[in-house]
């Protein structure tokens, strides 16, 4: 029970983090729909287990990337449908110099706003995973 809590308020505050990254990604205002948001993301992250164990696939970090990045995009689409305040909208970036490159500024659609979500978050929580079971060995 302790490492359920743990895994849910770990990966709130990946989501909670994520939106900070991206401008179109915008969670609910109101509390309730803000909660239902983060807890059902969550759990969409939880449920990789199950998924691999049922398809029979070794957990390790390729596979729990691309398991969490399916999950976490299907459960973004599905709450952007149903939510009312849950916001996913085209995501602008300004240039950066770093002196050696350059990165002109650039927009990403909505689909892309939806999958680089998905992917930060998928590719932060894989990793806190693996060091996690890094350390339990």
């Amino acid at each position: 029970m302790k490492k359920f809590f743990f895994s849910l308020f770990l990966n709130i505050v990946i989501f909670i983090a994520v939106e900070s990254i991206f401008v179109g990604f915008e969670l609910p205002s109101d509390f309730m729909y803000l909660v239902m948001s983060l807890v059902a993301l969550s759990l969409a992250v939880m449920l990789h287990r199950p998924v691999l164990k049922f398809l029979t696939v070794k957990i390790n970090f390729l596979t729990y990337l691309v398991t969490v990045f399916l999950l976490v995009g299907g459960t973004l689409y599905g709450l952007e449908l149903f939510v009312p305040s849950l916001y996913i909208n085209s995501s602008s970036f300004e240039a950066v110099n770093l002196q050696v490159i350059t990165i002109n500024a650039f927009e990403v659609s909505q689909i892309g706003t939806l999958i680089g979500v998905a992917l930060v978050s998928s590719f932060i929580s894989a990793l806190l995973e693996s060091l996690k079971k890094g350390g339990d060995e």
